[in-house]
């Protein structure tokens, strides 16, 4: 639940990259066009608050060595983040990251 300034955090596994299936038609066509499978690492995101429109977006780890080469052009400068390394409880290693996600208010016609 967000706190009173709508800030949240949560924990989950650190993403990796992953590439698209090579042995069906979407494959085979990406291929014949010389272009890549590989998905940089990423988290998806569906934000949504009373009030205002559900932002569905994703983030993408700028440090990932895909992020240039995303398979469906999803990587937008907006969209990169730096998962910085931080200590976790209990003293094991891990990441966090701090993004600004905005809301857009509901339209009233």
């Amino acid at each position: 639940m967000p706190d009173a300034l709508g800030c949240f955090a949560f924990r989950t596994v650190m993403p990796r990259g992953y590439a698209l299936p090579s042995d069906g038609p979407v494959g085979r066509l990406m291929r014949t066009l010389g272009l890549t499978l590989e998905r940089p690492a990423h988290l998806h995101f569906r934000v949504s608050a009373e009030g205002y429109e559900t932002l569905t977006t994703h983030i993408f780890d700028i440090s990932d060595p895909a992020i240039g080469r995303d398979a469906i052009f999803g990587v937008k400068p907006e969209l990169l983040a730096h998962f910085s390394a931080d200590s976790c409880d209990g003293g094991a290693q891990g990441r966090s990251l701090e993004q600004e996600l905005v809301l857009c208010r509901t339209r009233r016609d």
